[in-house]
């Protein structure tokens, strides 16, 4: 499994230096594009990221109400103060 993701992997960066070369575009604009596709990339892969603690909160939330008994004991990083 491991190999065809890798190989996938070398074809996407083949087949997208290979369209950046038949552009004829000058280094710099291929720079500029490049990276803003890596800054669109990052927010979209930060969002993604941000998406799955939450699920993953939700999903422990939902597993200590079920189980409150196992739930963690509660601790100085994640004890709530209520005044």
């Amino acid at each position: 499994m491991q190999k065809n993701v890798d190989i996938a992997i070398e074809d996407l960066k083949q087949n997208i230096i290979s369209e950046f070369e038949k552009s004829g575009l000058p280094i710099s604009v291929v720079y500029y594009v490049m990276k803003t596709i890596f800054q669109d990339l990052e927010a979209d892969y930060s969002r993604y990221i941000e998406q799955e603690r939450f699920k993953q909160l939700q999903q422990a939330a939902a597993e200590a109400q079920e189980n409150p008994e196992q739930a963690p004991a509660p601790t100085e990083q994640n004890q709530v103060e209520t005044d």
